[in-house]
């Protein structure tokens, strides 16, 4: 079985749309992963033919929970807000058929400033207490202004996703040629605007695939058909350690004394020491084993 993680399946695909993209070797795309819980960043360097296919991370990824559901949730927020003094439309089911509506049909079709005039209507659930025009109620829908949503449920969320591409890009200093939009929530057309606006100056090309929904699955599966590694290589987002007893040296007996303990060989050990298995932003090779050498303190030779 081969484990791969999803930007490495991703970009895998990704780096299959030549057409999309016109990439060359040595050159560096962002894969902007951005699906219904979290956006996932990462960079990778085209190291061999498109024709023998290789990749390589270039730093470590990134990520943040702000994915599409919390659209999903600031406009259960907003109209909880609009309705606090119309429980009616408030109960579960109610909440329900709200956020549904929005889900299905506005949430990725909404288009930002251009629908600041607009009205987006929600028909409501239960038919009791049809009217509030002050709230945007009126004959059992629900009316709210473009501008509200981008305000209260659009823009917290997006800006979140650009502040994180943002800072993904300062971390690779290094240039990128492309980025690439995947995942289910890079078909908001607001979202994919809003990146558009901000990096078309700085990244030649911007593109979304067809099938962005579906790209990690896609490329997971040419990963597998390929039967070798396409990812050369990955940085390590984080430390690996390990809780190790070590002979006590001067610093321990500085800094650590209570922890030094004398073992049966007669040899001080400072029972709280960390050893690294793995540094973060070391460059691994993908299918490395990392070893290390552990050694037992003995009375006698044996």
């Amino acid at each position: 079985m081969v484990v791969n993680s999803e930007p490495e399946a991703a970009a895998v695909h990704c780096a299959h749309l030549t057409d999309l993209h016109k990439l060359k070797l040595s050159q560096n795309f962002l894969i902007c992963d951005a699906g219904g819980g979290t956006v996932d960043l990462a960079i990778y360097k085209i190291i061999g033919s498109l024709s023998n296919l290789e990749i390589a991370e270039v730093c470590a990824r990134s990520g943040a929970n702000c994915g599409s559901i919390f659209l999903d949730l600031r406009f259960r927020e907003l109209v909880r807000t609009l309705l606090a003094d119309h429980p009616a439309h408030l109960d579960p089911a109610s909440q329900a058929f709200f956020m549904h509506a929005f889900a299905e049909s506005d949430k990725l079709a909404y288009n930002g400033e251009e629908d600041d005039e607009h009205y987006f209507h929600f028909n409501c659930f239960n038919v009791e207490d049809p009217d509030d025009p002050s709230v945007g109620l009126v004959n059992g829908e629900l009316a709210i202004p473009g501008i509200l949503l981008r305000r209260e449920v659009f823009d917290p969320v997006i800006e979140e996703v650009l502040n994180l591409l943002e800072e993904q890009i300062k971390r690779a200093a290094a240039p990128i040629d492309a980025l690439m939009m995947v995942g289910g929530f890079s078909e908001s057309h607001y979202l994919f605007k809003r990146v558009e606006a901000r990096f078309k100056g700085r990244i030649a090309v911007i593109a979304r695939p067809n099938d962005a929904d579906t790209a990690t699955s896609r490329g997971a599966a040419q990963y597998g058909l390929a039967r070798r590694p396409l990812v050369s290589s990955v940085i390590a987002g984080r430390s690996y350690l390990m809780k190790v007893k070590l002979p006590a040296d001067s610093e321990d007996w500085a800094k650590r004394p209570a922890y030094i303990r004398e073992n049966d060989a007669g040899v001080s050990i400072c029972e709280n020491r960390i050893q690294y298995l793995v540094q973060k932003g070391a460059i691994l090779r993908k299918g490395q084993r990392i070893k290390t050498k552990f050694c037992k303190f003995s009375a006698t030779p044996q």
